[in-house]
């Protein structure tokens, strides 16, 4: 009865949020742990206060599994014994986070840790975490937010910063996503309008 209940409460999480593939190509990708999976960075933008705003998209390419990837983890939950004796061990899943994901300065080497999300007043963004099961040519998308790294000095001869780039490694990522540009500071101002 706690399996069917366990089981009952984990389709109906697992199931929401699935989107059909969207083909536009991101910023970046990385394959990731789950076969047939990839994590994407489709938008990069500056948003008040100081923050990047990181929108990911994990999509299920034709080399999924036809009967569905689980975007989560398995937790085994004990064995509860009773009077008739010792129960078989069950496992519960557990959400997908992107909360422990990584952001690194290319240039100077600094990491930077996830933000908790703030949206401003009237907006929302999309979850960092997520349950679900991806079928193939499905995705799911997320958003994270970091701290915008400073920006670098000019360069002496044109007096012109240099574009600046970062790195992001995702949780269950096989490696980082690398050389993602970073929006300038002008569309912060654009983006807060």
């Amino acid at each position: 009865m706690k399996l069917t209940f366990i089981s009952l409460i984990s389709l109906v999480l697992l199931s929401v949020g699935v989107h059909a593939q969207d083909k536009t190509k991101g910023v970046g990708e990385a394959e990731m742990k789950w076969p047939g999976i990839k994590c994407q960075i489709i938008i990069i933008k500056r948003v008040p206060p100081n923050r990047l705003l990181v929108v990911v998209r994990l999509a299920a390419t034709s080399e999924a599994s036809p009967g569905g990837t689980l975007i989560g983890y398995t937790v085994s939950v004990p064995p509860m014994g009773n009077k008739k004796g010792p129960s078989l061990p069950l496992t519960a899943p557990s959400p997908f986070s992107l909360a422990s994901s990584v952001m690194t300065d290319e240039k100077t080497k600094i990491t930077y840790a996830t933000l908790p999300p703030v949206a401003p007043p009237g907006k929302a963004y999309r979850p960092g975490a997520t349950l679900g099961f991806l079928k193939p040519n499905q995705n799911l998308v997320l958003t994270i937010q970091f701290a915008v790294p400073p920006p670098l000095p000019p360069d002496p001869s044109t007096g012109i910063p240099p574009k600046q780039t970062v790195s992001f490694m995702l949780p269950n990522a096989k490696g980082p996503i690398a050389r993602v540009l970073l929006p300038p500071p002008a569309e912060a101002a654009a983006s807060a309008n």
